[in-house]
């Protein structure tokens, strides 16, 4: 991924696995730096996802499959991304375990995708 200088993003997508792969790959990228990257910045999460997605929608549109599914993708790779649930195992307390929980539900009921 490269930042060029108008400000949106350039995505070299090198994923040799074929064309099925394409909207998980975009999606977890996206997710991961949007969620999971340090920044200091001025743009929220959301932002930060819906800037990923235009741009990588500029070099490959998603098409009409991918669109579709896009939403449910998106909510299970958040929910359930290596790094978040592992901090959420290590949770010791009910409260905060339970915290988690709720959030996790609430990101897979939220279902948007580039809002």
């Amino acid at each position: 991924m490269l930042k060029q200088y108008q400000g949106s993003l350039a995505i070299y997508d090198f994923n040799l696995a074929g064309n099925e792969v394409y909207l998980n790959e975009c999606i977890a990228v996206g997710v991961y730096h949007a969620w999971h990257v340090p920044y200091k910045g001025k743009l929220n999460e959301t932002e930060r996802f819906k800037l990923f997605i235009d741009s990588y929608n500029k070099e490959r549109p998603l098409n009409e499959l991918e669109r579709t599914y896009a939403a449910y993708t998106k909510a299970t790779i958040r929910a359930f991304r290596f790094d978040r649930v592992e901090d959420g195992i290590l949770l010791e307390s009910k409260e905060e375990q339970n915290l988690f929980l709720q959030e996790t539900l609430h990101i897979l009921e939220k279902l948007e995708f580039n809002k």
